[in-house]
């Protein structure tokens, strides 16, 4: 009877502990998660990026009939005004 008194607290200890730990586990997984999901937007949100200026280099290209290096035409990377009027054609 009394290794039963004493099985019931221990018992219950390791249940606390192993329910900690998988609470523990759960967190560190939704953290990694995240930080999957962050990496992937901030590479996505680069690869827009980019394309903006691939998009506005071309345009600068056909409009003007002559290349410029990308970065060069009144000291902007991309032009936003001419994305959305492309967008809008």
């Amino acid at each position: 009877m009394l290794i039963l008194q004493l099985l019931g607290p221990r018992t219950m200890m390791y249940r606390n502990i192993i329910a900690n730990h998988e609470a523990y586990l759960r967190r560190k997984l939704e953290e990694q998660q995240q930080a999957a999901e962050l990496q992937q937007a901030i590479e996505m949100e680069g690869r827009w990026f980019i394309g903006l200026q691939l998009l506005d280099l071309g345009c600068r290209d056909h409009h003007l009939g002559s290349p410029m290096p990308l970065g060069q035409s009144q000291g902007q990377l991309l032009n936003p005004d001419k994305f959305l009027a492309l967008l809008h054609q």
